[in-house]
């Protein structure tokens, strides 16, 4: 099993992306094969890297309770079509490390949420 990369998160806890993983991710949205086209895979893989070690924003998953939702702040992208969208990058945690369970492209975060993680407010 090809590991593309294993990173900490925002709070310590290991995220691993495997090749296998990463494939899916590219079967099953369109904007990442436009991503690497824009930027190269490893241009596009940073922006994943990016995404979970330095977010603008952390929330609580609610489709599964061992999930964080990572976003970067709004405009992270630049290829046409995207352009002042978000990356937001879904982190499953059953079991140590981490796994992208999926990743998408927003304009900004709405929708059913749980808690704000990060940054924690006063």
């Amino acid at each position: 099993m090809e590991v593309m990369f294993e990173i900490p998160d925002v709070f310590g806890d290991r995220v691993r992306l495997t090749r296998k993983r990463w494939n899916k991710l590219l079967e099953k949205h369109g904007e990442w094969p436009k991503m690497v086209d824009a930027f190269g895979e490893s241009g596009a893989l940073d922006l994943i890297v990016m995404t979970i070690s330095w977010p603008d924003r952390v929330y609580e998953g609610l489709s599964a309770p061992d999930s964080k939702v990572f976003y970067t702040a709004q405009g992270a992208v630049t290829v046409p079509g995207y352009r002042n969208c978000r990356v937001a990058v879904v982190v499953r945690y059953t079991n140590p490390p981490g796994s992208i369970s999926t990743t998408y492209f927003p304009v900004r975060i709405s929708g059913n949420r749980g808690s704000l993680l990060y940054p924690q407010e006063d």
